[in-house]
């Protein structure tokens, strides 16, 4: 069960449920990110989506001309934006989208405020999945245990090596989106990146590597890169060149990108592994982990408390 792909889905049934023409996506803070995650704003224009607008926002001037998909979370404050919103409205028609349930009070008050009958239509869209939760069901019944993570006592102990969980864990994503505006003579244009598996094919296919095979990629990656560029920059000598070149950049462009973002998030990985002495902190960890010689982990565990690159998260 593909998560991304279903939420995907219930945003995509509630565009094309509008009908054609030019449309407007009215969210929240948090469906914001719930679209951002699952569509590109290239995808989602292909579906004459034309305007991106918070809920909250005071600003927005009036278009007749759109129809406007509300995504909404049902709060009191969203339902209380909602209710302003019928009473002066901006777009010819309102469909509108709730990701939770909403009480009969609150669908009672945004009957009320739709005094111009702008409204075309009201639901709940949760987004729950059958075989997410059960799925080849046996005679059986499956045990399902449900730990708090206090539980755990090895898994915080040990520093994780894939890309994703080293992205997580060492620098932090939200939303699919880095920020590396910290990182020492980062350009403007890398301050912020996108990581996203729908959409990034290097990422998809790397995401669950141990660090080692990421460099290793990272390098054939780069190799590709430079076997392409210099065919992109030869001398545009006839028609048929400048044809080859226009059909070929965007592709060549989206390739650079990939390569810049990559290598900029691989080398700040690498930097904080050596400066935070992540190698040594992860061999001691295994070997507490997996091995029963108390008196030689307690030796290394001291050599690391002393060590001034061992940060005091690490040691703890």
């Amino acid at each position: 069960m593909n998560v991304v792909f279903a939420v995907k889905q219930y945003i995509s049934k509630m565009i094309e449920d509008s009908g054609p023409g030019m449309k407007v996506l009215l969210m929240d803070k948090e469906t914001t990110g719930i679209v951002s995650m699952v569509y590109t704003q290239s995808e989602i224009l292909q579906k004459e989506v034309y305007l991106f607008e918070r809920i909250d926002s005071q600003n927005r001037e009036i278009m007749k001309h759109l129809k406007a998909i509300c995504f909404l979370r049902p709060t009191k404050e969203n339902v209380d934006y909602m209710i302003q919103e019928l009473r002066r409205p901006k777009y010819t028609i309102y469909f509108i989208y709730f990701s939770n349930v909403i009480s009969k009070s609150d669908v009672k008050s945004l009957a009320e405020a739709d005094e111009q009958e702008v409204v075309a239509e009201v639901q709940q869209v949760i987004t729950k999945e059958y075989e997410l939760f059960e799925f080849r069901r046996t005679e059986v019944p499956p045990l399902l245990l449900i730990l708090d993570r206090c539980d755990d006592a090895i898994t915080p102990l040990l520093n994780q090596w894939t890309y994703q969980a080293m992205v997580h864990e060492l620098l932090g994503i939200n939303n699919n989106r880095i920020d590396l505006s910290r990182v020492p003579g980062i350009s403007k244009d890398l301050r912020e990146v996108v990581l996203s598996a729908e959409n990034d094919e290097f990422y998809a296919n790397n995401m669950y590597l141990n660090f080692a095979e990421i460099g290793s990629n990272i390098k054939n990656l780069m190799e590709d890169f430079q076997k392409k560029k210099p065919k992109e920059q030869q001398k545009l000598e006839s028609i048929a060149d400048m044809k080859a070149f226009v059909e070929n950049y965007p592709q060549f462009k989206k390739m650079s990108g990939t390569v810049s973002k990559h290598v900029t998030v691989v080398g700040e990985l690498s930097r904080l592994v050596s400066e935070r002495n992540l190698l040594e902190v992860s061999e001691v960890e295994q070997e507490l982990a997996c091995q029963n010689d108390h008196s030689s982990a307690l030796q290394n565990i001291k050599r690391l408390l002393q060590n001034p690159k061992v940060t005091e998260f690490d040691a703890a």
